[in-house]
């Protein structure tokens, strides 16, 4: 009796295993997948293949077929320590910068832990070179290096790494009808002329919220 049980429960499972595994290839086969998706391509044969770019060039990613991404990175600023007023105008500055723009734009956080590994090093030779003149302040300086250690860089709750994030300004350019029946050569100076009007404008109208951008170069 016990093995009519199993053996009733184990082709049970595997009904239900049949019946789940078409039910997901059922639903899987309505997914819709984007222009630039290359998943299901069959003639790719190697995992380059499949990222969604052709190369990285000096200044910007080539995604293929003249179309192009420039990149920003936003400096550190506190938005915190800013008076009412300040951020009130922070605030309208921001909005009238991206009202500027005539094409779009995307705005990517990448966050990280915090690591001073390389200022803690520095610093430990600067102390040490201070203890060479006075070494009555060894104590002070071994009690000062310890604290700074881990003050705002490790959660003081958990003693894990603080992550920290930094902030930066994707600017694509694609061509459009405007450019229909240029030469490659003439749609790679387009794109490198008009790559340069829009970081420009976005680094310049972000100056004037108050906000610092660096052109990201590979």
């Amino acid at each position: 009796m016990g093995v009519i049980i199993a053996v009733f429960i184990l082709l049970v499972s595997l009904i239900g295993f049949v019946l789940v595994l078409i039910y997901w290839r059922k639903k899987v086969s309505k997914y819709n997948y984007t222009k630039h998706d290359r998943s299901e391509e069959v003639g790719i044969d190697n995992t380059q293949a499949l990222l969604p770019f052709d190369k990285i060039a000096f200044n910007r990613v080539d995604l293929g077929k003249q179309r192009y991404v420039a990149y920003l990175k936003v400096e550190p600023f506190n938005y915190l320590i800013r008076s009412e007023e300040g951020k009130d105008a922070f605030a309208i500055n921001l909005r009238n910068a991206f009202n500027a723009y005539d094409f779009r734009l995307s705005i990517f956080t990448h966050t990280r832990k915090m690591v001073n590994d390389k200022m803690l090093t520095r610093l430990s030779q600067t102390i040490e070179e201070t203890i060479a003149a006075h070494p009555d302040n060894r104590d002070y300086a071994e009690e000062y290096f310890s604290h700074l250690s881990v003050i705002n860089v490790r959660d003081p709750s958990t003693g894990d790494l603080r992550r920290v994030k930094d902030y930066y300004v994707l600017i694509p350019w694609e061509p459009t009808v405007d450019e229909a029946g240029m030469s490659e050569m003439e749609l790679e100076y387009r794109a490198k002329e008009e790559l340069y009007r829009r970081v420009t404008l976005v680094s310049e109208t972000f100056k004037g919220a108050g906000i610092s951008t660096k052109f990201e170069y590979n």
